[in-house]
């Protein structure tokens, strides 16, 4: 079992072995009332008590791993549900559970495993159906996702969040007007639903949906809306706005999205991590450290700022019948948080790493690609899309010291006015402010520079302007990096069969378009910031 981190809240402390059946019930009550509302570290703790005195108790373990998956904590999350299923081997709950653990662990292929067997132990379970819907999108198997969705909504046909499920894997694979119908049919069940109105803003390109700007703003200030709900719906009130052409009102809508959506990003620690990087993985390091890692070819890492081309890039290049394109992964965060990589220090991992003998580095290196490689057949090249592995590069260099990069570069006003105007995850805090935003793009422009010059992996650097100024001489030079024979198919990369679960999803469904380059001049007169943090990178955009 992992070990519990010490977390009992208050009234608890001291009293763990001193715990009665009597007392366990009551915590345990305690802990699923938190849960329920969304006080996850609160209720943890409960949990966590009680394991302290019943490791073996299996409605506890499933609540603790229900914890831990929506606070983040995935791989733990993984533990404490593989124990549970090992005391009781039948138990569905736990393994629609474990399924969602392991999918949001980067494990899809084994989420399906699991959450198959747990739909023939108990049919009729809606949750288990998206569970497994969630877990095909993973795999790039919309058609499939959309299949177990339907399943699940002729369970329980009033569920605004399977509908908002299905419209928001009708999105990713380009079906806008299915899309629209489930929002909307969820608002019908649930008006004011802030992930189907925010939805409704994803999916209306041309012209927004009549009365939509009104309902959002209605339910913006709706005086139970929480902070964050109300970020995600100023998000689409400037999408909306933008749609309109109220470029400048739409810019304002997502300053405010910021603000309510809060963040304290510490730049400073970027800056002092990012002078260790330079410092640690210097050409002189790589040089005497050999080739020590995992002999493949097989991987290649698209890496770069978010909103940089790297869906676009990916999506031409997984059309070749020889390229698997596995998406955003996880494995290689997975393996740095494993060598001691953690927000708040990377002292541990920068030794582990440096100190690593070549037996770990080849196991390591093997880890991964049997990993990314889980979903694909017998494609030559296996895509890594994870943009923001550009942080990574020393140690994807040491593990797969035959990797290929490609780096995506793009204009940063561009690139910096796309990341802005998107509701991003939490972990891209770097986006809270357009001042921010910018010294974070100088940070990233700053450690790229350095690896071009340090890595010895092969590195080809695409620059986005040019790539859709000459789609066919760009593609054509890609698929010769990857060492491949050049096939029309990646001409037509938006006729691919793949689910694009980022925010470029619906660019990469239609053909190559221009006009999103030079995009921010729409803004300038609300850039000021941003172009003040750029400084000298901002010049020629």
């Amino acid at each position: 079992m992992p070990r519990l981190p010490m977390t009992v809240p208050a009234g608890l402390a001291g009293k763990r072995n001193m715990m009665d059946a009597s007392g366990q019930k009551e915590v345990f009550r305690r802990g699923v009332e938190l849960l329920a509302r969304d006080k996850l570290s609160e209720a943890y703790g409960c949990f966590e008590a009680i394991l302290r005195v019943n490791p073996n108790n299996i409605a506890t373990l499933n609540n603790i791993g229900n914890a831990s998956i929506r606070m983040g904590n995935h791989a733990q999350a993984v533990r404490f549900l593989e124990n549970a299923l090992s005391l009781s081997a039948n138990n569905a709950e736990t393994m629609v559970l474990l399924g969602s653990a392991y999918r949001e662990n980067g494990s899809p292929d084994k989420a399906i495993e699991v959450i198959r067997k747990a739909i023939r132990l108990r049919p009729g379970n809606a949750a288990a159906h998206m569970n497994l819907a969630l877990a095909y999108r993973d795999q790039g198997n919309g058609a499939q996702a959309v299949d177990e969705l339907e399943k699940a909504l002729q369970l329980d046909p009033e569920s605004p969040v399977i509908l908002c499920d299905l419209g928001q894997i009708h999105v990713e694979l380009g079906q806008m007007d299915e899309a629209v119908r489930c929002f909307n049919e969820a608002l019908r069940i649930d008006p004011g639903n802030v992930t189907a109105l925010y939805g409704l803003s994803l999916a209306q390109k041309s012209s927004p949906q009549p009365g939509l700007l009104d309902l959002v703003r209605q339910r913006r200030t709706r005086d139970d809306t929480a902070d964050k709900d109300r970020a995600v719906l100023l998000h689409a009130e400037g999408r909306i706005l933008d749609v309109q052409g109220d470029h400048g009102e739409a810019m304002d809508s997502y300053v405010e999205a910021k603000r309510a959506a809060g963040g304290n990003f510490n730049i400073n620690r970027t800056v002092a991590y990012y002078d260790a990087l330079i410092k640690t993985f210097t050409p002189g390091f790589f040089e005497e450290q050999g080739k020590i890692g995992f002999d493949t070819k097989r991987p290649v890492f698209i890496v770069g700022m978010p909103r940089s081309g790297t869906t676009l890039v990916e999506q031409i290049c997984a059309s070749h019948p020889d390229v698997f394109g596995a998406g955003e992964l996880v494995h290689v965060s997975a393996i740095a948080n494993k060598l001691g990589l953690k927000p708040s220090t990377y002292t541990q991992f920068l030794h582990n790493v440096t100190t690593m003998k070549s037996k770990t580095a080849k196991e390591l290196g093997k880890e991964y690609l049997g990993l990314a490689a889980s979903n694909a057949a017998q494609e030559t090249r296996i895509l890594d899309k994870m943009p923001h592995n550009f942080e990574k590069l020393g140690l994807i260099a040491t593990l797969l010291p035959e990797a290929r990069i490609i780096h995506c570069e793009r204009g940063a006003l561009d690139t910096c006015v796309s990341i802005f105007m998107n509701a991003l995850h939490e972990k891209h805090g770097y986006s809270s402010d357009l001042e921010t935003l910018g010294l974070y793009y100088r940070q990233y422009h700053r450690l790229m520079e350095h690896w071009k010059s340090a890595l010895p992996l092969r590195m080809l650097s695409v620059r986005y302007e040019d790539l859709i100024g000459d789609l066919e001489a760009g593609s054509r030079k890609m698929i010769d990096f990857l060492g491949l024979e050049w096939d029309d198919a990646c001409l037509n990369f938006h006729e691919t069969e793949r689910t694009v679960r980022t925010l470029s999803r619906w660019q990469v469904r239609q053909p190559v378009y221009t006009s999103s380059v030079g995009r921010w001049k729409r803004y300038e007169s609300r850039l000021g910031p941003l172009v003040a943090a750029l400084g000298d990178l901002a010049e020629g955009d």
